[in-house]
């Protein structure tokens, strides 16, 4: 009697540790909320105008990925390198944040930036909706994984 208690015991800590273990895989990833990720996408912005590549380091993932307004595509390392040659002018506008899941530990953060880029020693005025897609990594931070960048062309 004693073991068979114990074996029904056994099959049912087996049975829960295995619901625990499932229940863990399948965890729901609470995401930071849109005004967290907009400040993060801001400071972003903010190390554009001086160039600062800590900030794009904290904030974006070692396999980001870009595509600007242009169609050019940037892996982490070319945007590095590109940073070192473009420079976004202080006046600058992020604005119209909307954030949307996309699965368990990714969201899509996306919003309008508005300004003047110089490269080269030419400034041109910029005017994008960029989608962010952020994404919760192995060492449980967030970061952007991919960029895209689209003109907003006005109507005429």
């Amino acid at each position: 009697m004693k073991a068979s208690l114990l074996r029904i015991l056994a099959v049912a800590i087996v049975a829960f540790a295995t619901c625990l273990q499932a229940a863990a895989r399948d965890k729901v990833i609470i995401p930071p909320d849109q005004a967290t990720l907009a400040a993060h996408e801001k400071s972003l912005a903010d190390a554009m105008t001086w160039r600062d590549w800590t900030v794009f380091q904290r904030w974006c993932s070692q396999n980001f990925v870009e595509v600007d307004a242009a169609g050019s595509i940037y892996t982490f390392a070319q945007r590095e390198a590109l940073m070192k040659t473009q420079l976004l002018q202080p006046n600058y506008k992020l604005s119209g944040f909307q954030m949307l899941a996309v699965s368990n530990g990714t969201v899509a953060l996306m919003y309008q930036l508005q300004g003047q880029l110089t490269q080269d020693k030419t400034t041109v005025a910029i005017n994008e909706q960029v989608t962010d897609f952020w994404t919760r990594e192995s060492d449980g931070k967030w970061r952007i994984k991919f960029r895209q960048a689209t003109p907003i062309v006005a109507e005429k």
